[in-house]
Formats: C-alpha cells, structure tokens, sequence
C-alpha cells in the first residue's frame, strides 16, 4: 500500500485529503519521499524548487520524476546529485533550455 502525500500551497489540506491524499511541507516531503513526481507552473517562485539544498534533504534512493517545465529543477545540480550518488535517479522529459545539446549532455548519457 502506497502512502500518497502532497505539497500544494494553493490547495487547501481538507480538498487534499477528501482526494485519499496526505498533505505535507515541502521540506518534510522531500525527506519522506521514496519518489517525488512534479507538476508545477514555471514562475518567479517556482524557478530551481528543487536544487543543491533539497537534494541535499533527498533519500539516497529516491527517484525524481519532472514532467512539468523546464526550470524547476535545477539541471546542474541534479547532475551532482545523479553523478555523486545522491539520489538514485531522475526521469525528464523538459528542460530549461529548447537546446538538445550541451549543457545538458551529461543528463541524457547512458552513462549516468
């Protein structure tokens, strides 16, 4: 049985919990999480919501799952994170930049 909690600071709690949903801070959510699944807007306060410091707070075994945009994770420090053994994985299908190129390379490798 899957725990589901949620962080939303524009939903109330009770709308979060008639959903069969636990809600949650952002910073506690991060340290309990066995995966972190966002779906955010991009804007001035969502711009790098996960970086170095919630990495840091981050289950080593962890998967992150951005399906959002692009930007809200910070792509340099999820490389550290991924390369350093910080988290366990991370699925992407945005980023902060339209390039397909460098600098994001390192984040498509196989080798990672």
């Amino acid at each position: 049985e899957a725990n589901i909690f949620i962080f939303d600071p524009f939903i109330e709690n009770k709308i979060i919990e008639e959903h069969g949903c636990k809600p949650i801070s952002k910073i506690e959510g991060i340290k309990l999480a066995d995966y972190i699944s966002i779906h955010l807007p991009l804007n001035t306060e969502t711009k790098n919501f996960i970086s170095k410091k919630e990495f840091e707070l981050m289950k080593e075994s962890v998967i992150l799952v951005n399906s959002a945009r692009g930007g809200i994770v910070n792509e340099s420090d999820l490389y550290d994170a991924l390369t350093k053994n910080k988290i366990r994985g991370a699925g992407l299908d945005v980023f902060s930049s339209t390039s397909y190129v460098d600098p994001y390379q390192p984040l498509i490798s196989p080798q990672i």
